[in-house]
C-alpha cells in the first residue's frame, strides 16, 4: 500500500518523502509499482541488520533521527505525501515515546494539503482528523517482485468507528491500474 500510495502522489505530478528508518525500501521494487524516483525524496536510515542487532540505547537514536528528519520535512511543507516506515521497529520502541511527539506531528500537518503516513507494526498515533488501516497477513509476490495482492484481511480502522477496509483495497488496487 506505501509503494501504491506514494507511486499515485508521484504520478499526480506530486513530490513525496519517505523516511525509511531501518533502510528497507526495495528501488526495483518502487520502480515496478510506478513511483516516479525523480519526484521522491529518500531518506534512508540505519540498515535492517544494523538495527536488530543494536543495543536499545542505539534503536532509540536510530528512532529519534527519523523522527528528527520526518519533523523536518513536514515543516519545509511542499510535499503531497510524506511516510515515515517504522515496520522493523520493535514495538517497545516505539511505545516508549512521548504521546507529545505525535501530537507536534499532527499539528504540523493540519491544515496543510500534505497527506503523512506512519507505517508501524502495530497501532500506535491517533488523532480526531487521522485513520489507521490495519493489514493482517502476508503480501503476494511473483517472480519479479512485482505485487499480485494481499493474502488476508485489511481493516480500517477509524478513530470513532470500525469499519470493513476491503472496499478501500478494492479502491488501492484499482487506481493502481
Amino acid at each position: 500500500m506505501l509503494l501504491q500510495l506514494l507511486a499515485a502522489a508521484t504520478r499526480g505530478g506530486e513530490i513525496a518523502a519517505l523516511i525509511d528508518t531501518c533502510d528497507g525500501l526495495d528501488v526495483a521494487s518502487a520502480a515496478a509499482a510506478g513511483i516516479d524516483l525523480n519526484r521522491l525524496l529518500w531518506i534512508r536510515g540505519a540498515s535492517s541488520g544494523r538495527v536488530l542487532s543494536a543495543l536499545s540505547e542505539s534503536k532509540d537514536r536510530i528512532v529519534d533521527r527519523a523522527l528528527k528528519a520526518l519533523n523536518l520535512v513536514l515543516q519545509a511543507g511542499g510535499f503531497g505525501v510524506v511516510a515515515i516506515d517504522l515496520a522493523d521497529v520493535p514495538p517497545r520502541v516505539l511505545r516508549s515515546l512521548p504521546f507529545t511527539t505525535w501530537l507536534r506531528l499532527q499539528r504540523i500537518v493540519e491544515g496543510s494539503d500534505m497527506a503523512c503516513l506512519l507505517i508501524v507494526p502495530e497501532p500506535l498515533a491517533r488523532s480526531a482528523g487521522g485513520l489507521t488501516v490495519m493489514c493482517a497477513g502476508q503480501t503476494t509476490w511473483a517472480e519479479r517482485r512485482r505485487f499480485t495482492g494481499l493474502d488476508t484481511g485489511i481493516r480500517v480502522v477509524s478513530p470513532r468507528r470500525r469499519v470493513d477496509g476491503s472496499a478501500a483495497v478494492r479502491a488501492v488496487a484499482n487506481d493502481s491500474d
